[in-house]
């Protein structure tokens, strides 16, 4: 697993998440007082008939691609939990809330009391230390504090020596 790959799993978290919200309210339609009158004389249906067959295999459908995904993702989900053992507790349980339960930074940031400054110190920190530091990566000190007056030197800011220096 990769860092690119860890992203991908949150996708994937989601749109199992997705999946089983679809799943509960087609269950929701089954299993509600028009259709549990469906045995009784009164059965209430739509231009097109009776919908209850095609609600359910629609159902049975999404069942099937839900129980495939989570087998797909299964895998990852446990190589993420190896990989995790090199976190100390704080970390895994950000990136844990992030990764695999599709929690937004901001809302880690209330559940856990940090700043997100804070907080993305300590995301920077459990990536380096799951997959290494980043190939290319900005000197750490320059890409929070940019140039000497908090721009970049791109952007015009920094150190008018250090620019002239580098042409």
């Amino acid at each position: 697993m990769n860092r690119d790959e860890l992203y991908k799993l949150r996708r994937k978290m989601n749109g199992v998440e997705q999946l089983q919200d679809t799943i509960a309210k087609l269950e929701a339609m089954r299993i509600s007082p028009r259709a549990a009158a469906y045995g009784g004389s009164t059965v209430q249906t739509s231009p097109k008939g009776d919908v209850q067959p095609d609600n359910i295999a629609k159902l049975d459908k999404l069942i099937g691609k839900y129980n495939g995904e989570l087998r797909a993702i299964l895998h990852q989900v446990e190589e993420f939990e190896t990989i995790a053992k090199v976190l100390d507790d704080k970390q895994r349980e950000i990136m844990r809330a992030y990764f695999l339960q599709g929690k937004t930074w901001e809302r880690i940031c209330v559940d856990v009391g940090l700043t997100y400054r804070r907080l993305m110190q300590i995301r920077n920190a459990a990536l380096d230390a799951m997959f290494g530091p980043m190939e290319g990566k900005p000197d750490a000190g320059k890409l929070n504090r940019g140039g000497e007056d908090g721009g970049s030197a791109a952007e015009g800011g920094g150190d008018v020596k250090t620019i002239a220096e580098g042409q």
